[in-house]
C-alpha cells in the first residue's frame, strides 16, 4: 500500500512537474512570437513598445500591457493600449490568429497634422471589446504619413482583414485642435463623444451591420474677434451591408484602372440630427436616409485628385491648373451611385424668421441626378410668408457642370457658352407656390408650372 501511494505521488510530481514546464515552454513561446511581432514594426522604422507579457495555458488567454506605437514619419500617428487581452487563443495558420474574446482597455489614438486646418487630432477608448476575432499574426503596420487619405487607406485596409462576429466600443471621445490656416482664432478647436457604437458580423472585408446611439459635438473658434461655440447632436446612426473592401479601393492607387462597380453600402438611417450656433440660430433634421452606394475607381481617381490639391501656403493656381482640378472633381462626381437620398423633417430659426422643409429627395447615377425635389417649404421673405409646396429639377448632370465650369476658369463665358448649360437641366416642375408679391400685400400664386425641353441645338 505504501508503494502505491508513493508511486501515485511520484506520478503526481511527474506531471505537475511536466505541467509547469509546458507551461514555461508556452510562456517563453508566446513572448518571443509577441517579440517578433513587434520587431517586425520597428524594421519599418516607427516605434513599438510594450510592458509585461502573460499567457495562462489553461485558458489561452494572452495579456500584453503598455502597448506604444508610433509611426516613423514627420507628422507621426501613434497609438497606445493599457492593456490587451486575448482569450481562446489560437493560430489558424501562420499568417492569422484567432481568439474567442478581445479586450482593449484605455485605447489613445494620436494625428498630428492630419489635414492643413487641423494641427492635431485624438481618440480615446476606455474598453473596445471583439468576439470571435480572426486577424492578422503581427501588428498592423502604421500609415505612411499622417494625412487623412494615408489614415483612411490603412484603417479600411486593416478593418478588410479582420473577422468577428462583434465589436463594440460604449464610449469614444476625441479632441482637436485648429491650425492657422484655417483661420479661426487661438485656442480654436473641437470635441466630440461617441456612445453605443457597435458593429455586427464582420467577415471578408465585409460588416452586416453598425450601429452608434449618439454623436455630440462642440466646435469653438473665432470670427471678427468674437467667440462663437456650435454645438450638435446626431442619434441613431445605422448602416446595413458595408462593403470595407470596397472603401478601401477608393483610396487605393492600385485601383486607378479598376472599371468595376462596387457596392459601398446598403441602407444608412440617422436622427434626429440637432444643431445650435450663434445666438438664436438653431437647425434640427429628423431623419436622414440613403439607400445603396456605389463606387466606380477609376472614374472618381481620388489619389490622384487628393494629389492635385496644392498645399496650404501655395499660389494661387494657375487657369489651366484650375479647369484641371475642376475636371478630375466632375470625374470624382462620375464615379459615386446612390439609388436614392432623403431628409425629412428640416427645421430652421434665425433671428430672421423661421423656415421649414418637409422633405428633400435625390438620386444619383454616374455624376447626374435623376430628379432633385423639394417639397413643402414654408418661410418668410421681408414681405411676408412664402410657401412652395413642391420644386423640382429633372435630370441635372452635375459631371457635366463642372467640366464647363473648367472651361470658363479665369475668362467670361460667351452668351453661347452660357447657354450650354441648358441642356444640364432637361426641366424643372413648381407646385403650390404662394408669395408675397413685392410691397403690396397681395399674394403671388402659382397652381403648376412644368417646364421640359428636348435637345440643346444652338
Amino acid at each position: 500500500m505504501k508503494k502505491i501511494l508513493l508511486g501515485l505521488i511520484a506520478v503526481v510530481v511527474i506531471a505537475a512537474a511536466g505541467f509547469f514546464g509546458f507551461d514555461f515552454y508556452a510562456q517563453r513561446r508566446v513572448t518571443r512570437d509577441v517579440e517578433a511581432a513587434f520587431e517586425q514594426v520597428r524594421a519599418t522604422g516607427a516605434k513599438a513598445s510594450h510592458g509585461k507579457i502573460t499567457f495562462d495555458v489553461k485558458s489561452r488567454t494572452l495579456t500584453i500591457a503598455d502597448v506604444a506605437t508610433e509611426s516613423g514619419t514627420q507628422s507621426p500617428v501613434s497609438v497606445k493600449i493599457a492593456s490587451l487581452t486575448m482569450t481562446g487563443l489560437g493560430q489558424t495558420d501562420a499568417a492569422r490568429v484567432s481568439a474567442g474574446n478581445v479586450e482593449f482597455s484605455d485605447v489613445e489614438i494620436g494625428v498630428a497634422g492630419p489635414t492643413p486646418t487641423i494641427t492635431s487630432l485624438t481618440y480615446k477608448a476606455p474598453r473596445i471589446t471583439v468576439k470571435d476575432y480572426s486577424g492578422p499574426a503581427s501588428l498592423p503596420q502604421l500609415p505612411a504619413s499622417s494625412s487623412i487619405f494615408e489614415l483612411y487607406r490603412s484603417a479600411f485596409g486593416l478593418l478588410a482583414s479582420i473577422n468577428a462576429s462583434s465589436v463594440a466600443a460604449p464610449s469614444l471621445t476625441g479632441t482637436m485642435t485648429f491650425s492657422a490656416a484655417a483661420k479661426a482664432g487661438d485656442g480654436a478647436g473641437g470635441e466630440f463623444a461617441y456612445s453605443g457604437i457597435a458593429i455586427e458580423n464582420m467577415k471578408d472585408g465585409k460588416i452586416a451591420s453598425s450601429k452608434t446611439d449618439k454623436v455630440v459635438f462642440t466646435i469653438n473658434q473665432q470670427a471678427a474677434g468674437k467667440p462663437i461655440k456650435m454645438t450638435g447632436e446626431l442619434a441613431n446612426i445605422a448602416a446595413t451591408d458595408i462593403d470595407v473592401g470596397a472603401m478601401a479601393a477608393i483610396f487605393d492607387p492600385g485601383k486607378a484602372n479598376d472599371d468595376r462597380e462596387y457596392r459601398v453600402q446598403g441602407h444608412v438611417s440617422a436622427g434626429p440630427y440637432v444643431i445650435t450656433a450663434a445666438p438664436g440660430v438653431n437647425m434640427r433634421i429628423e431623419g436622414v436616409t440613403v439607400d445603396d452606394t456605389r463606387i466606380n475607381p477609376s472614374r472618381m481617381q481620388l489619389p490622384a485628385l487628393l494629389a492635385m490639391i496644392p498645399p496650404q501656403g501655395s499660389p494661387p493656381p494657375s487657369a489651366a491648373q484650375a479647369r484641371e482640378l475642376l475636371d478630375k472633381i466632375a470625374g470624382l462626381y462620375s464615379g459615386i451611385g446612390i439609388a436614392n437620398a432623403e431628409m425629412h423633417g428640416l427645421s430652421v430659426e434665425t433671428p430672421q424668421g423661421p423656415l421649414k422643409l418637409a422633405s428633400m429627395r435625390f438620386n444619383f447615377e454616374h455624376g447626374k441626378i435623376g430628379e432633385l425635389a423639394v417639397e413643402g417649404l414654408d418661410t418668410r421673405a421681408p414681405n411676408g410668408p412664402i410657401k412652395v409646396g413642391r420644386f423640382a429639377l429633372k435630370s441635372l448632370d452635375v459631371a457635366s457642370f463642372m467640366r464647363l465650369s473648367a472651361q470658363f476658369a479665369a475668362q467670361k463665358p460667351s452668351a453661347e457658352q452660357a447657354l450650354a448649360l441648358f441642356p444640364l437641366i432637361e426641366g424643372v416642375e413648381i407646385k403650390g407656390v404662394a408669395s408675397p408679391y413685392k410691397a403690396t400685400g397681395k399674394p403671388v400664386n402659382i397652381d403648376v408650372l412644368s417646364l421640359d425641353w428636348g435637345q440643346f441645338v444652338g
